[in-house]
C-alpha cells in the first residue's frame, strides 16, 4: 500500500534491561545470532509496502544510527522518502529522552507536516514480530474508525506476567471490534485482549490529536487512549493480530526470545512467511573444528567453534575454544570462551571474554548478564 508511511518510536524504558542497554537503545539489541530488534517491526512496514519511515532516536542511539545506516538492507536509501533518523530534539525530560509516544511525536511534527501519505503506522522498535501489515490497514479503511489499534490473545509468553518490564493495556471490544473501556497496567486484566505497541491512523487526524494532547498535558499514547475512549471523542477499533508477538521489555524476556527462537517452529513462526531484513557484514561462514560438539544451537557467520555448545545462540565472531562448554547461554559478536572455560544461563555482551578454566553458572529465570567488553 503506497498511501502509508510508518514511525518507529524507540523506548527508553530500558532500566530493567541493565547492562544490555548500558551503550545501545533496546531496539539495537541483537537478536537470533544475527539480527536487531529493530529489524523485524521496520521489515513489516516494508513488506507492507512502506517507502516513508522515521525511526525516532532516544538515548544511546549511536549503535542504531550504525546499524540503520541509510536504509539500504531495506531498500529505503531513496532520495524521496525512505528512512528518516529523528534524532531526540526539544526534549524536557532527562537528556536525550522523551516522557512518552506522544511527547516524541510533537518534538517530530515537521516530519509529519513534510510527509504526502494519508495514513501512518506506528510502531515500537522493541516489538518483535513479522507480518504483512495491509490486513491492519484495510480493517481500518473499511471500519471507519479514528484509530485502530492491534491486540493479542495470546499471553503464552507471559508478556503481561511479573517479569514485564514495560505497561501493558487490555481493552473491552464491543460485538463490531470497537473498543469501549481500556485498563492500563492492571494487576489482575478483566480483559484477554491485550493491546500491543501497533496502531494504524490518518495522518492528519494524528497531528491534531498531538496537538490537542499536549495542550491537556497528555505524554503518553495509554492517556489519549484512555480519556478518548472515556469521552468518545474517538471511534477506536481492535485488530486482533494472530501472528508471533514478544516485547523485549527485561533480562529474562530477551534471554527466553533467543533460547526459544532455536526451536525450529517458533523461528517458523516469526520467519516462515516474510523475509527480515538486516544490516549484513562480510564474515567467513563458521568454522567447527575437529573435537568440537555443537547441540540444538544457533551459530552466526564467523564464529569458530573448538568446543562444547548446546543449546544456545551464538553471534557472529564468536570463539568457543578446545575444551570450553556453553550451555543454555547467549553470547554475542566477537566473544570469546578461552581453553577449558564453563558457561550456563549466562548473556556475554560484544567482546567479552572469559579466561582459561572459568566458570559461570547462572539460573534459566535469572541469567548472569555481563557488560560489553568485559573480561573475566
Amino acid at each position: 500500500m503506497n498511501d502509508v508511511m510508518g514511525i518507529i518510536y524507540t523506548s527508553p524504558e530500558d532500566f530493567a534491561l541493565r547492562d544490555l542497554t548500558a551503550t545501545r537503545a533496546v531496539s539495537a539489541l541483537p537478536l537470533a545470532s544475527s539480527y536487531r530488534a529493530i529489524d523485524f517491526v521496520l521489515s513489516s512496514m516494508v513488506n507492507t509496502g512502506v517507502r516513508n519511515v522515521g525511526v525516532i532516536m532516544q538515548k544511546n542511539y549511536l549503535s542504531l544510527i550504525d546499524h540503520l545506516g541509510s536504509g539500504h538492507p531495506w531498500d529505503l536509501h531513496t532520495r524521496v522518502d525512505g528512512l528518516r533518523i529523528l534524532p531526540p530534539t526539544g526534549v524536557a525530560s532527562m537528556p536525550g529522552t522523551y516522557m512518552g509516544l506522544i511527547d516524541a511525536l510533537n518534538a517530530n511534527m515537521n516530519f509529519l507536516r513534510r510527509s504526502h501519505q494519508e495514513f501512518v503506522i506506528v510502531g515500537y522498535g522493541n516489538s518483535i514480530l513479522n507480518a504483512d501489515l495491509n490486513d491492519l490497514v484495510l480493517e481500518h479503511i473499511n471500519t471507519g474508525a479514528d484509530l485502530t489499534i492491534a491486540y493479542t490473545k495470546d499471553l503464552s509468553s507471559d508478556l503481561a506476567g511479573p517479569d514485564s518490564g514495560n505497561k501493558h493495556s487490555f481493552m473491552k471490544l464491543d460485538d463490531k471490534g470497537r473498543v469501549t473501556e481500556i485498563e492500563i497496567n492492571p494487576n489482575a486484566p478483566s480483559f484477554p485482549n491485550m493491546a500491543i505497541d501497533l496502531f494504524v491512523i490518518r495522518r492528519k487526524l494524528l497531528m491534531f490529536l498531538i496537538n490537542r494532547a499536549e495542550a491537556l498535558g497528555q505524554k503518553s499514547m495509554d492517556e489519549l487512549l484512555r480519556d478518548s475512549i472515556r469521552d468518545h471523542s474517538l471511534a477506536v477499533h481492535g485488530y486482533e493480530f494472530n501472528g508471533f508477538y514478544r516485547a523485549i521489555e527485561t533480562v529474562q524476556g530477551y534471554f527466553r526470545l533467543n533460547l526459544d527462537l532455536i526451536n525450529p517452529e517458533t523461528r517458523k513462526a516469526l520467519f516462515g512467511k516474510l523475509p527480515v531484513f538486516t544490516k549484513t557484514r562480510n564474515d567467513p561462514p563458521a568454522k567447527y573444528m575437529d573435537g568440537s560438539a555443537v547441540k540444538n544451537s544457533l551459530v552466526g557467520n564467523g564464529c569458530i567453534i573448538e568446543g562444547t555448545v548446546e543449546n544456545s545462540v551464538l553471534f557472529r565472531g564468536v570463539h568457543v575454544a578446545r575444551g570450553a562448554v556453553v550451555r543454555n547461554s547467549v553470547l554475542m559478536q566477537d566473544s570469546y570462551v578461552m581453553e577449558n572455560a564453563e558457561l550456563e544461563n549466562v548473556i556475554f555482551d560484544k567482546d567479552v571474554t572469559i579466561r582459561r578454566s572459568g566458570r559461570l553458572v547462572g539460573q534459566p529465570l535469572f541469567p548472569i548478564v555481563v557488560g560489553k567488553g568485559m573480561t573475566l
